[in-house]
This record gives C-alpha cells, sequence and structure tokens, in this order.
C-alpha cells in the first residue's frame, strides 16, 4: 500500500436476493464514477483457468489512490473475472 491518501468504496452485492449495497468515503454520486473507472483501468482481459466457486454473498472493496490515480482491489470472489462481473453488475444498475 502507499503512503498516500486513499479512498474507499465497499461494494457488498447478494445473489439470493439480488440487491446491492455500497458504502464508503464517496458520496452516492460518485459511485458510477468510480466503479466505472476502476474497471476501464482493467484492459488487459486475463484468463483463469480455475472453476469459480459458487456463493451467495460478493464483497468488494476498491481503494483509490488520487494523487496517484490508481486502483487496488480486494475481495472474496476467487476470480477476478468474478469480480469484475459483480461490479459490471452493480454499475448497469446504478
Amino acid at each position: 500500500m502507499s503512503d498516500t491518501k486513499s479512498l474507499v468504496l465497499h461494494v457488498d452485492y447478494r445473489t439470493g436476493n439480488d440487491t446491492f449495497d455500497i458504502s464508503g468515503d464517496f458520496e452516492s454520486d460518485m459511485y458510477r464514477e468510480i466503479i466505472g473507472k476502476f474497471l476501464a483501468a482493467q484492459s488487459i482481459p486475463r484468463v483463469d483457468p480455475r472453476k469459480p466457486k459458487t456463493q451467495r454473498d460478493y464483497r468488494v472493496t476498491l481503494i483509490w489512490y488520487p494523487q496517484e490515480d490508481r486502483f487496488e482491489a480486494t475481495s472474496n470472489a476467487d476470480k477476478e473475472g468474478v469480480r469484475d462481473g459483480v461490479l459490471e453488475e452493480v454499475l448497469s444498475r446504478l
């Protein structure tokens, strides 16, 4: 992690009832921009041969370092494609 100031966005997505919550350091009118900016930065398609595990609840945390304009992400999804799919679904519904 960097020593520069960071801003955090948490996305909790529940597949059982197809709902989500977003929390963190951003106002709600910034959610679309931050998630979209993160997904755009994931421009290199990755192939992951592992079979995704099935779970009902996902948590994705985006950490943005605005001075460096870079992101870090953590997730309980076992594959980056699943993580990004959760974010794409949430983004489509904002």
